[in-house]
């Protein structure tokens, strides 16, 4: 049998990772102008896909009894699958998860914040498109 095994050393990060001569304040603005440029579009053609994509979420957790947040905000609908513990992602399952990943706009794998889960899947579908001036942002097609 043979194995293959590479580790790679983690930098240390530095506890304070802003500019030693930005102040919360300055960065706190910095954020909010950024977010004054950026204006959002709706995505009409999007909602029939995501009112199906929401019902196949509803079902994939059922399925597998995995507990879900769904949250429509403005402009996305964000879906958390709560895992307590950790899946052997096989077989449909698999499947299933395949299809709503490539679905969603984007994806992130995180730890839950307030410790009940083992993990949190969110998948983030938008339902506007964001643009800086004439630029489109997201989704990308």
């Amino acid at each position: 049998m043979e194995t293959y095994l590479k580790r790679y050393e983690t930098p240390e990060v530095p506890p304070d990772t802003a500019r030693q001569d930005e102040t919360p304040a300055e960065a706190k603005q910095f954020v909010e102008a950024l977010y004054k440029t950026l204006n959002y579009r709706p995505l009409p053609e999007r909602e029939k896909v995501l009112n199906d994509t929401l019902k196949f979420v509803k079902k994939f957790a059922e399925r597998y009894e995995i507990d879900i947040d769904i949250v429509r905000g403005k402009t996305e609908i964000q879906v958390k699958l709560r895992c307590r513990y950790i899946l052997g992602w096989n077989g449909f399952m698999k499947e299933d998860l395949g299809v709503l990943i490539g679905l969603c706009d984007e994806m992130n794998i995180e730890t839950d914040p307030e410790g009940k889960y083992d993990y949190m899947i969110v998948l983030r579908f938008l339902t506007h498109a964001i643009y800086q001036g004439d630029r489109k942002v997201a989704p990308t097609e």
